[in-house]
């Protein structure tokens, strides 16, 4: 009981000194200087279980420095007949870590690509913008989309701006 009880208290610990840290403190003052956001993580993997069952997992979390990065904080996902998004998860938080806002498949925003050619296409995008207004932020989020036919691989851009850093 006692052991519980120590183990408990020391990730409450952990957890409290870990959310008042400010969201740019491991980042290199180099990296800060003329950006307007840091990425401090992108990975996408592709999972292959069959021609015509893939799973592509998208993870991803940036810092928000000044009003000229949120758009790298905005989250966009698209999909056609043949992607479907089976899991979401996200998170904005405050300049001290503390939780700002929990994000959940139900809370992106859904509408056609082409909203004047919707007869001839299935192509949606999927949204969500970060409310916040004091900087900085850090938005993360994580999800998983299922593929079925032909894979193709999205271009990659390390960063989509001259104002993005990468951590």
């Amino acid at each position: 009981m006692k052991k519980a009880l120590l183990c408990t208290l020391v990730l409450v610990t952990v957890a409290a000194a870990v959310s008042g840290q400010s969201l740019t403190a491991g980042i290199d003052s180099a990296l800060l200087k003329n950006s307007n956001s840091v990425i401090k993580e992108y990975h996408v993997t592709y999972d292959v279980k069959s021609p015509s069952n893939i799973e592509k997992r998208v993870k991803y979390s940036v810092v928000i420095l000044n009003q000229g990065g949120r758009d790298e904080g905005d989250i966009q996902i698209y999909t056609d007949s043949d992607e479907k998004i089976t899991s979401f998860s996200g998170s904005v938080r405050k300049n001290d870590g503390a939780l700002q806002t929990k994000m959940w498949l139900d809370d992106l925003e859904s509408r056609p690509s082409y909203p004047d050619f919707v007869f001839l296409s299935d192509s949606k995008r999927h949204f969500y913008h970060p409310v916040i207004e004091n900087y900085p932020y850090s938005v993360e989020y994580e999800y998983v989309l299922s593929l079925s036919g032909m894979l193709e691989f999205d271009p990659w851009f390390p960063v989509s701006d001259l104002f993005v850093a990468c951590d």
